[in-house]
């Protein structure tokens, strides 16, 4: 169980209506978050662990995108806080008791956003992980 700090950039490329062709965009989707994190470890053999997570809390995102080729559409923004939520399972292999590289997937909730709606985003993760 800890904090957990998290900084998350996906850029924007199409605008999709259905049952229309797609328009061209750009703009970008940026998210910083603080959450609770609480996890557990189940060893595998020797340094190797496997574990699953699960962390709540709040992003403050900014969202803009322009659509091209389509004149008098003004760009779309938003920013501001909201919930955040996520499931995490990873790979770990712990170089001592308090590091631990790790690469595994994320299912994150990002709740909505004004004119933005909810974003489920699934990620492939690569990092270290610190017990303090």
């Amino acid at each position: 169980m800890g904090p957990e700090v998290g900084r998350r950039r996906i850029g924007y490329k199409q605008f999709i209506i259905p049952g229309l062709p797609p328009y061209q965009t750009t703009g970008d989707s940026t998210s910083s978050t603080l959450a609770l994190y609480v996890g557990r470890d189940f060893p595998l053999q020797n340094s190797w662990n496997l574990n699953a997570g699960v962390s709540l809390g709040v992003a403050n995102s900014d969202e803009t995108f322009t659509i091209q080729g389509v004149p008098g559409i003004p760009p779309f923004t938003a920013d501001g806080s909201h919930f955040q939520g996520s499931m995490r399972l990873a790979l770990e292999y712990s170089f001592s008791e308090l590091c631990a590289a790790h690469f595994g997937y994320r299912f994150t909730h990002v709740d909505d956003l004004r004119e933005f709606d909810s974003m489920p985003t699934h990620q492939a993760e690569l990092g270290l992980r610190w017990n303090l």
